[in-house]
């Protein structure tokens, strides 16, 4: 039996250019079909979750300037379970072309996008590597809770992306007040948001020491 000659490195190269090349081609791909997803539903005039509505009239009555958090003593009985900011950003919508979720929707989407872009700018940081930079924010596109409900009118994708900008910054390390702003404003979208904050944390307290961490 004949064994089998190593490969050269001008082989392995070209087999490893290949599979980089087919990698981004199929994450260019799903990113593509979520985009035309993500734009059908910010341009679908219909309610898609049911949570949708109850955030609309909680932006709502921000915009005409009525306070949403009412006891459930009296009509009309609705719980606005959410902190203000993602409402507050919707009610500008509201007050400017009335009741609809396109705008809510593009806001989620922009979100997205965002939190995509600074995946690619936290990895090529870290890495130095331009394609791993490529790969870790096409594949946030590309995931499925992403195509599922990424673009709904919801806090979500806009909280995660305050995270990430928070990150963002914390991990560059020269404005530390603008990532802690990001992190509130993450919490203030939606009070369960607290992992991003956590991890900046615990990512100061393992390269600067506990003290540094705590400030």
């Amino acid at each position: 039996m004949i064994p089998e000659l190593p490969r050269t490195p001008d082989r392995s190269r070209g087999v490893e250019r290949g599979v980089h090349t087919a990698l981004v081609a199929a994450l260019v791909f799903f990113s593509g079909v979520f985009l035309y997803h993500a734009l059908r539903i910010v341009a679908y005039p219909y309610t898609v979750d049911f949570g949708e509505g109850y955030l609309l009239n909680h932006a709502g009555e921000l915009a005409d300037l009525r306070n949403p958090y009412r006891s459930l003593d009296s009509p009309p009985w609705l719980v606005a379970n959410y902190p203000p900011v993602f409402p507050l950003l919707t009610a500008v919508g509201v007050k400017a072309f009335g009741f609809q979720f396109h705008f809510g929707r593009a806001l989620s989407l922009l979100g997205v996008l965002t939190t995509g872009f600074c995946l690619y700018r936290m990895t090529r940081f870290q890495t130095e590597d331009r394609f791993a930079a490529i790969v870790a924010g096409l594949m946030w596109l590309t995931a499925y809770p992403i195509y599922n409900w990424g673009t709904h009118h919801r806090v979500d994708s806009v909280g995660i992306a305050f995270e990430a900008l928070g990150l963002l910054f914390l991990l560059r390390r020269d404005h530390p007040r603008i990532a802690t702003l990001f992190f509130l404003l993450a919490l203030y979208t939606r009070q369960t948001l607290w992992v991003g904050p956590l991890a900046g944390y615990c990512y100061l307290r393992r390269v600067e020491g506990a003290r540094a961490a705590a400030r």
